[in-house]
């Protein structure tokens, strides 16, 4: 994972993302102040999490673009999404691609299992990997959260997301927080998802967990 800022650089984080958000109820905020403010919030998951959250809510009165009200919801994802139920539980895992397991990984039903020492992970340098879920019926899905092998590195980084194989998201330059990522799309009822990843951090795209939620 990637290492967490002092201290004294934590205050400063602080500090700042308070005075981005504190106007957000009275006066629009800019796309760029917004995204700015959601950058400063992932730095501090892990160690301010309460304060974060608050200043990502106080963001909800901006009026963004899509793709900056995306990044505020998926950021905001990053602490509440697990008191959903992860539908990848019994589900099971395959890798449709014909290439084979590399190294230390666990195999396909890895990035499912629920636990993050194990992940799935494949030959280095391909041009194209999939992971497909299985759920146990067909079932309404709107987000996935992808735990990477590393913080931006082996991890996805360009890849669409497929339900049913017909695909209703694709990301490019996929930036983590904490090694996390949350992906949302348009609510889609399905039996499969799967990741089709074209680009990656590092030698190939190492998942340690998949999750695949609902968000009401």
């Amino acid at each position: 994972a990637k290492p967490e800022p002092d201290e004294t650089t934590q205050a400063v984080l602080l500090e700042t993302l308070k005075l981005l958000t504190a106007d957000a109820n009275q006066e629009p905020i800019e796309d760029d102040t917004g995204v700015a403010a959601v950058q400063i919030a992932r730095m501090l998951v892990a160690t301010h999490p309460d304060e974060a959250l608050k200043a990502l809510t106080r963001l909800d009165a901006g009026e963004f673009n899509q793709a900056t009200k995306e990044l505020v919801a998926g950021t905001r994802l990053l602490f509440t999404i697990d008191q959903l139920p992860n539908l990848a539980k019994g589900a099971t895992a395959t890798s449709p691609d014909g290439l084979d397991t590399e190294g230390g990984s666990s195999g396909d039903e890895a990035a499912i299992d629920g636990n993050p020492a194990t992940y799935w992970d494949e030959v280095d340098g391909q041009s194209l990997y999939r992971l497909r879920v299985e759920l146990p019926e067909a079932t309404e899905v709107s987000a996935v959260s992808v735990t990477g092998w590393g913080h931006h590195n082996f991890s996805p980084r360009d890849f669409k997301i497929a339900c049913d194989d017909k695909v209703v998201k694709t990301v490019t330059n996929a930036t983590y927080a904490n090694n996390r990522l949350i992906v949302l799309f348009p609510r889609t009822q399905c039996k499969s998802v799967e990741l089709q990843i074209t680009r990656y951090y590092g030698g190939s795209p190492g998942i340690r967990e998949l999750g695949i939620f609902d968000v009401p």
